[in-house]
């Protein structure tokens, strides 16, 4: 958040002026609870003091609004820990499903004998298949990820790195697969 747009919504708050105020212990903290509540502004203050989205602190407001924890007492600790737990809903967001899901097995078929995305998109077309051509394209790049490269690590000791040399054998190297490193100039790693 920019300083301007700081500036423009802490002088809107009720509690300007009471920062040594702002997190008491015990009875003072229905006066402060009273204050937050009639602000205007309290979902962008509490976002900054937190340093979380002023989205997540209205849907926590939202929350506490509807359990009505915003007006009389808190619970204990234990019970207000509870009362998140049962009533709060972390639900992961939704799942895509692809619209070539019900063609799972015939993509895999085709796959398997080594038919191009394109051919396949076609003959899921003849089937009936109402998507594109990038979503059954994302479908067979789920199914098969990409093998990544490998790369070889090739340890020397100190002060004879990088020396090349072409068709030079190997000599004190750490052990590798193959008997020669090729550089990138065509020579190998002696």
């Amino acid at each position: 958040m920019s300083l301007s747009k700081t500036e423009d919504w802490t002088l809107l708050a009720k509690c300007r002026g009471m920062q040594d105020e702002l997190f008491p212990e015990g009875a003072d903290q229905k006066r402060i609870r009273a204050v937050c509540y009639s602000c205007k502004v309290r979902n962008q203050c509490l976002a900054e003091a937190l340093d979380i989205d002023r989205k997540t602190v209205a849907r926590y407001y939202q929350w506490a609004a509807e359990q009505h924890l915003l007006e009389g007492p808190l619970p204990p600790p234990d019970d207000l820990h509870r009362l998140v737990e049962e009533t709060l809903s972390n639900s992961p967001p939704p799942q895509n499903i692809s619209s070539v899901e019900p063609y799972r097995a015939t993509v895999e078929k085709l796959r398997q004998s080594d038919v191009e995305v394109a051919a396949i998109y076609e003959r899921l077309k003849e089937r009936g298949y109402t998507g594109s051509y990038a979503s059954v394209y994302r479908f067979v790049r789920a199914l098969e990820p990409p093998t990544p490269e490998v790369t070889v690590r090739v340890e020397t000791r100190p002060q004879r790195a990088c020396r090349c040399r072409p068709g030079a054998p190997r000599r004190g190297l750490a052990p590798i697969v193959a008997d020669h490193v090729s550089c990138a100039n065509g020579s190998t790693v002696a």
